[in-house]
């Protein structure tokens, strides 16, 4: 791994439309857009973050208010929230 890296994935902005009609809010947690929190999307951000897989990661990423800390990477800020959640803070 090079000194720059910040072990987070950048995910391409993609949107799509149907319509005038603005996208449904996500849920925050929910990386892989199966409309539930849970440890999964925590696991797909770990993988991420570790080069092992670019993940099941929603399409509308960048655009559905999952991004916590508005980077447009899958990084730590994201696993520490959704891990978070996943407790009960």
């Amino acid at each position: 791994m090079n000194a720059n890296s910040n072990n987070s994935l950048a995910i391409p902005t993609i949107v799509t439309s149907s319509g005038g009609e603005d996208p449904p809010i996500a849920l925050r947690e929910d990386l892989n857009n199966d409309d539930t929190r849970n440890p999964e999307d925590a696991i797909i951000g770990l993988q991420i973050m570790t080069g092992l897989t670019n993940g099941n990661v929603r399409l509308d990423y960048n655009n559905a208010g999952v991004d916590v800390n508005q980077d447009y990477q899958v990084g730590m800020a994201e696993v520490i929230y959704i891990l978070g959640r996943a407790a009960g803070n």
